[in-house]
């Protein structure tokens, strides 16, 4: 019969705990990194600021969600197998990587220069500046990319915690740069945005 007295340890109680720390912190860090932007552009400017800006990361962000919904998972289980084999496990996260690149670039590059058209055909002449904040985020798809790729490699070599350690330091830059930078317009936010991905791949 299964006991009845409440269990309050077990064996591995401490390293489940541990993970679900680091998944927890990573999250949270990676969610102010992926949304404090447009936050602050609602809190600075305005409700129609946040439109323009919302529309155009929603569309640069399908592409790359796209292309990791693919790739992380299979590179994750790869990955695990070769955990014990860190030169394979390099050369198959350089192969990733280059793969990404070369799929990724000529696409963003297309992508930036069709983004005008894109966003007059989708919602019209009104949306107009998103065209640009969206052509500036469809060139950092290479970075994004790069970025998820890496991921699965620290998981699998025992350096999790590193995900969000060395994105801590970069949100404590980005978030007074956005706020400093926000009544100057979503351009400007579009701008740091964009160098806060390139940072984070």
């Amino acid at each position: 019969p299964h006991p009845l007295r409440p269990l309050f340890s077990h064996a591995g109680g401490s390293a489940a705990l541990a993970t679900g720390r680091t998944v927890f912190l990573t999250n949270v860090v990676n969610w102010f990194l992926s949304n404090i932007d447009r936050v602050i552009i609602g809190r600075v400017l305005n409700a129609y600021s946040v439109g323009l800006y919302n529309v155009a990361y929603n569309l640069a962000s399908v592409p790359n969600t796209l292309l990791l919904g693919a790739l992380q998972p299979t590179f994750l289980a790869a990955g695990a197998k070769l955990q014990d084999e860190p030169q394979r496990l390099a050369q198959g996260w350089l192969t990733g990587m280059a793969c990404v690149l070369v799929l990724a670039t000529p696409a963003a590059a297309v992508f930036a220069l069709l983004s005008a058209d894109l966003v007059a055909l989708l919602y019209g002449p009104a949306w107009s500046e998103t065209g640009w904040v969206l052509a500036l985020l469809f060139v950092c798809l290479p970075a994004w990319a790069c970025w998820g790729i890496s991921t699965p490699v620290l998981w699998n070599t025992g350096r999790k915690h590193l995900e969000y350690m060395l994105q801590l330091p970069l949100l404590a830059v980005a978030l007074p740069t956005w706020w400093f930078f926000a009544p100057s317009g979503i351009r400007s936010i579009a701008v740091i945005s964009m160098g806060v991905i390139v940072a984070r791949a």
